[in-house]
This record gives C-alpha cells, sequence and structure tokens, in this order.
C-alpha cells in the first residue's frame, strides 16, 4: 500500500467520523429541543412561580446535554448584568449585583459586546466568574458563552463552564454543530416565557372594575387601561394607549407625583394624591398607588392603582349636617350646584344655576322634577332613586338645554356615623364644547363613509388587478412541485408571489418569489405591479448563466424603485430564489424579507436567510448579496411573507407558533403538509372581528 493511498485512508476515516459526530449531534440537539417544548407547557400548566422554574429547568437541562459541571443564565437590562442570575441548582434567582460591588467588577462596552459576540477576555472571564470557592475547584478554568441576542440587544447569556480539556471539548463539539440553532430557539423561548408572565397581568387587571388599574413602561407611556379607569375618567382604552400617563396630572401636582415615582424605585410601593383631569378637564382628586412591574428582576414599567377620592374630600370639607356647604367655596364657582333633601326638594342652589335654566325665580323648597322641562325630569328623578335604592355613591346623566350640553353628576349624603341616606348634591358641569365636537365627528364620520362608498369600486379593480399578477398554474412535473397559499386581508394588500420554469441554454431552471409592499391600498397595489414589470424584464435581458442571479435582480429592483421617488415609508421586501435540479442547489437572495425554511427529507429544519439586508427602496445603489444550499429528494421549501408569521404569533397556544408547527408537521408528506397549514390559516382567517395582514405562503417539493 503506497504511502498516498494510506493518508487517503486515513482521511475518508477522519470524514466518516466528523460525518457521524455531526449526524448524533444533530439527532441530539433535536431530542433537547423537544424535551424543553415539552417541559415548558408542563411548567407552565402547573407552577405558580412560572419563570423560576421554567429557567431552573433550562439551565439544567443545558447542564446536562453540554456535559458541564456548572451552568449560570444570566439576564441583561438596558445593556446592564441585572439583579441577579439562576445557576440551575434551584429555582431563586441569586443575587449578582451585590457581588459585582463586592468585588469592585466593572464590565465595560467593549467586553458587552465581546459577550453578544459569544467571547470575552480572559481577564474579565476570571475576575467576574471565578469567585474565591470556585477557584479553588478550578471548575471555570474552561467556559462556553451563548449569547441570547434580539436585534442587536443582549437579553441574557447562559455560561457554562468545565473543570479538564476532556469534557470542554465534548460541550465545545456539540455546540459548534448546532450554535445558530440553540441561539435562535432560546431567543424564541425566553421571549415567549416573557410573554406568558405578562398575558397573565394583563388578564387579571382586567378583571378589576372598582379601582382605575393602569400599566406603563418604563416612560410612563400607558399599556393598559382597566375598565375602572374607563368609569372613572370617560376615555376608552383605544383613547389613551401609548399617551404619556403625566398628561392626565393636574400641572400644580406633577412635581409631587414625580416625588413619588422616584420613591417607587426604592420602595416596594408608595402613594400620592394627586389631582387628575378627566375627559371633562374637571379636576379628580385621587390618590394613586405606584408599584413598579418587574419579571425576574427586570423593571419593565409601573402599574398605577388610582381611587377618585374626590367624594371623600367633598364629604369632608364642605358638609355638615343641614347645612352642608360652605357658601364661599360654591357662590361663584363655575358649576351649578343643587343641594337636595330627602324628598327631592331644593335646599340650596347657586348662582350658575340660575343662569342654566335662565330663570331668577326662587327654586327654594321646590320638587326638582319642576324645575326642568319635562322630557328631562324623569331622567332626573330616575338617577336620584337609584342613588337612594342601591349603594352606588355616584351617578350621571348627560342633559341639552338650549344651546348649551350639561353632564349632571349626582353624589349622595349620607350620615357618616349612621351611613342613613340625607340628600343629594347635584353637580352640573358645561359639556357643550365636548359634545358639539362629538355631533361634528359623527357628522365627518357620515361624510367620510360617504366617500367610502365610492372608493369601493377602485379597490375591487385593485384587487382584481393584483390577483391578476400571480401566475394561473405552477410547475408540477416529476421533479418538483410547487403550491401557493394567497390570502389577501380586508384592505388591499401589497403581497406578491411568483414561480416559473425557465430555459436557459438548454438547462432548465425554476424561478420562485415573494414580496411584500408596506402598507395596504391601491398604492401598495400598483407597486406590486412594478414589482412585477421589473421582473419580466430582468428575464428578457438574461442571457448567459452570469446574469441569472437573484442578488442582480434585486439590485436592479431597488434602483427602479428609487428612481420613483416615492415616499421614504414606502418599501419592498422581497425574498428570491432559482432552483438549479441538475447541481441540485438553490441560490437566494433576501431584501429584508423573512427567510425561507427547508425540511430536508422529512428530518431536519434549517432556517436559511440572509443577514442585514435592507429593504427594497430604503437606500440607495445597495449590492444585494446571495447564498447557496444543497437540496436533496423530498426536501420540502417554504417561501412566505410576515403575515404567516403575525398569524401564529397570535395563537393563544403556545403549540401554535410557527416553529412548533414545523416541528410537529415536519414528517407529513408535501400534499398533506400543505393541506394541514392551508385549513389551519383559512380557519382562522374567516373570523371577521380580527383583521389579518395578506398571508402568503410558497410550497415547494423537491421530488
Amino acid at each position: 500500500m503506497s504511502f498516498l493511498n494510506l493518508i487517503l485512508i486515513i482521511f475518508l476515516i477522519l470524514l466518516l467520523l466528523f460525518i457521524i459526530v455531526y449526524v448524533v449531534d444533530t439527532v441530539m440537539a433535536f431530542i433537547t429541543f423537544e424535551k424543553v417544548f415539552r417541559n415548558f407547557l408542563l411548567i407552565e400548566e402547573s407552577s405558580t412561580d412560572f419563570s423560576s422554574g421554567f429557567f431552573n429547568y433550562l439551565t439544567s437541562q443545558l447542564k446536562m446535554t453540554f456535559h458541564a459541571k456548572v451552568s449560570l443564565m444570566f439576564f441583561f437590562n438596558d445593556g446592564k448584568i441585572s439583579l441577579g442570575y439562576y445557576s440551575g441548582e434551584n429555582g431563586k434567582l441569586k443575587d449578582f449585583k451585590d457581588y459585582l460591588n463586592r468585588e469592585k467588577i466593572y464590565i465595560s462596552k467593549k467586553n458587552l459586546e465581546k459577550l453578544k459576540n459569544g467571547k470575552i477576555s480572559k481577564e474579565v472571564f476570571y475576575n467576574i466568574f471565578c469567585s474565591r470557592n470556585l477557584s479553588k475547584e478550578r471548575v471555570c478554568k474552561y467556559h462556553i458563552i451563548i449569547p441570547v441576542v434580539q436585534e442587536d440587544n443582549l437579553m441574557a447569556f447562559f455560561l457554562l463552564m468545565y473543570p479538564n480539556m476532556v469534557s470542554y471539548f465534548r460541550g465545545a463539539k456539540y455546540f459548534f454543530f448546532n450554535s445558530k440553532r440553540f441561539k435562535t430557539i432560546l431567543l424564541d423561548i425566553i421571549l415567549v416565557a416573557r410573554t406568558r408572565m405578562q398575558d397573565v397581568f394583563s388578564i387579571i387587571i382586567d378583571k378589576l372594575r372598582d379601582y382605575a388599574f393602569i400599566t406603563t413602561d418604563n416612560g410612563l407611556n400607558i399599556t393598559t387601561w382597566n375598565k375602572g379607569a374607563e368609569i372613572m375618567f370617560g376615555y376608552k382604552s383605544d383613547e389613551v394607549l401609548y399617551k404619556n400617563f403625566r398628561a392626565f396630572i393636574f400641572r400644580e401636582f406633577l412635581e409631587e407625583f414625580e416625588k413619588a415615582l422616584e420613591i417607587s424605585l426604592k420602595k416596594e410601593e408608595t402613594k400620592v394624591k394627586v389631582k387628575i383631569l378627566d375627559f371633562n378637564n374637571t379636576l379628580v382628586t385621587s390618590e394613586v398607588l405606584i408599584r413598579q412591574i418587574k419579571i425576574d428582576e427586570l423593571k419593565l414599567g409601573y402599574y398605577l392603582l388610582v381611587k377618585d377620592i374626590s367624594k371623600d374630600e367633598v364629604l369632608k370639607e364642605n358638609m355638615r349636617s343641614k347645612s352642608l356647604i360652605n357658601r364661599s367655596i360654591v357662590e361663584n364657582a363655575r358649576d351649578g350646584i343643587i343641594l337636595l333633601n330627602t324628598e327631592d326638594h331644593i335646599i340650596y342652589y347657586n348662582e350658575r344655576l340660575k343662569n342654566i335654566t335662565d330663570s331668577f325665580a326662587s327654586f327654594l323648597g321646590m320638587d326638582v322634577s319642576n324645575v326642568f322641562p319635562v322630557k328631562f325630569s324623569e331622567g332626573i328623578k330616575q338617577k336620584i332613586r337609584e342613588l337612594k335604592e342601591t349603594n352606588i355613591d355616584f351617578n350621571y346623566l348627560d342633559i341639552q338645554i338650549g344651546e348649551f350640553w350639561y353632564n349632571i353628576r349626582f353624589f349622595p349624603i349620607k350620615n357618616q356615623e349612621a351611613g342613613d341616606y340625607e340628600g343629594v348634591i347635584m353637580f352640573f358641569i358645561d359639556n357643550t364644547l365636548r359634545m358639539k365636537t362629538r355631533c361634528e365627528l359623527e357628522e365627518k364620520k357620515a361624510l367620510l363613509e360617504k366617500m367610502n362608498e365610492s372608493l369601493i369600486e377602485n379597490l375591487k379593480s385593485a384587487r382584481m388587478m393584483q390577483m391578476r399578477l400571480i401566475p394561473k398554474e405552477l410547475p408540477n412535473n416529476n421533479k418538483i412541485n410547487f403550491e401557493a397559499i394567497y390570502i389577501l386581508s380586508y384592505q388591499i394588500g401589497g403581497d406578491f408571489y411568483y414561480a416559473e420554469e425557465l430555459k436557459l441554454n438548454g438547462d432548465l431552471y425554476y424561478i420562485a418569489m415573494v414580496s411584500d409592499v408596506s402598507g395596504h391600498g391601491v398604492e401598495a397595489s400598483m407597486l406590486s405591479v412594478f414589482v412585477k414589470d421589473v421582473y419580466n424584464e430582468f428575464k428578457n435581458t438574461i442571457k448567459t448563466a452570469s446574469d441569472f442571479k437573484p442578488s442582480i435582480f434585486l439590485s436592479k429592483l431597488n434602483k427602479s424603485i428609487n428612481n420613483l421617488k416615492i415616499e421614504a415609508s414606502k418599501f419592498i421586501t422581497a425574498f428570491f430564489i432559482i432552483i438549479d435540479l441538475k447541481k441540485n442547489r438553490i441560490i437566494y437572495s433576501s431584501a429584508g424579507h423573512p427567510g425561507m425554511v427547508c425540511i430536508r427529507n422529512n428530518k431536519s429544519i434549517d432556517f436559511l436567510s440572509i443577514k442585514n439586508s435592507p429593504p427594497i427602496g430604503t437606500t440607495s445603489n445597495y449590492t444585494y448579496k446571495e447564498n447557496i444550499t444543497e437540496i436533496g429528494k423530498n426536501d420540502k421549501i417554504i417561501l412566505y411573507t410576515d403575515g404567516l408569521i403575525d398569524f401564529f404569533s397570535s395563537e393563544k397556544s403556545y403549540y401554535g407558533y410557527f416553529n412548533n408547527f414545523l416541528v410537529e408537521n415536519k414528517k407529513l408528506n408535501f400534499t398533506d403538509f400543505k393541506d394541514k397549514i392551508s385549513s389551519k390559516i383559512k380557519d382562522s382567517v374567516n373570523d371577521k372581528s380580527v383583521i389579518w395582514d395578506d398571508i402568503t405562503v410558497l410550497l415547494i417539493n423537491i421530488k
């Protein structure tokens, strides 16, 4: 046997060992992922302390999977290590900030960037992670860091530590083959876990009706506004979401509120009394309890529990037995005020009420129902009866007198010791401006509805034009099969797909593309037509294989869109592939579009994309890049728009997420797989109460 033959045999043996190791590690990775998902659901259903239980399990699972002696999970918050970490030994969040302060350890921005890339300098690593106790056991001589990054922001990282080179090599080898999958799935798991905690929190606060329960982000922008807040302040939740809560606080109380906010950062909770403006710009004296929202010691915002104490203030300051009103306050009040006894007779009214009724006759001793026009009398009496017969502390009624609108507020007067009913105070608050504005809005709404009717035919024409863009028939032969799911939203959207067989220099190729124009309406539909025109022009210019590249088409489309000089908010995402069955490969390129999925022979799942690739129309003269992936028999290729991601993300069951769906159904044959995803989507989008984005899915089967 010659020396060269010996070398060749050794090389082939090593190559075979490499392939075996790769296959084994890949299979083990999928077993780990499925085990994590099963335990996620088990803990989610049974644990009262979900986050601690699950993150403890996750760190323990990674420790076992990567053959490590110590497994730690660190959270980041605004670029800084959070207050704690999970060790994998128990479910409690351990204090890490005090450790850093005690050891006087500072993590620079440069080293934070290294952490994002899974790297860290030896000096910083030993300073931070090698405490005196750990150093004695030499457990941190070797380490692996798995960063969890979302849009270049480091959310968390897992630290695996090894006592010797052998165990480190086993973990490093396993991580080498599966690092991309682990990073992607760990990010999804952490996001889902946090969403689950917030969903539970939202359900709880929505049940409250007696108090205004408001949640905000760290900047005090409102994120939830419960039914109690709607009743107390008169605003619907959709009118106030994402507005800053400070806008509702009367300016004289802002400084006091900010002080209470600072105190809440140091104490578990704090209270402050402020005056808040309701929908009538009426000051409502309120007591606000402030508490931070935290998940795993990460500060996500605040919740504010607001109680209306204005009635208590009125009773304490202005009511004493039969002499219930301090005349010095109410005589010149801008609101009309009436005081009734137990028989609904007027025992006091102020000057403002004379202007409201346009009468200067004396009302003292009269039944309140005889003061106002007959059409309002029964309504006023009904509101008073409700105060007498129930335990409610407040009632109101809107009436129009002449050109003016008034919001009448009814407050019962009760004996503070016995609790007996002693009368009613009625406040007449001028509500004219708001009601006129509402009427004007209703008139404008009616006008817009008429205008909308005139646009319906144009929208129908645009939808028909968009439907003509897609191919009537898709390639289908003994080598390849194409299927499509194309569901447009109730508005005219910008989704578009195309696929065809193309012959070049005697060889057959298959072209497939999905794209999505930002926004909806006729303009988005017209841009879809433009994409098709540019594609046809590109196809007609292809003469040689060097011209036939996805990146060339996307660069050409980008240049054409920029030449149109359309508004900056309009852009196009696209994913373009060329399938070469002769060489068993796919050449693909992307312009800010979700990647494609490749299910290889009903077994492994690959997510293929082009990173840092901008959408069409956002950057001029950009040269797009392309990649190549190998394909084989029984491979399933999935191209889709972001409407599919939004659809799966809206599912209440965590099994509904797209990744889970692929894992559960990867073994189905092509026809069953297509029917499965099609029926799942169509069953949900038939719900007219939910507004869906366009959903486009292009499925390809290599036979």
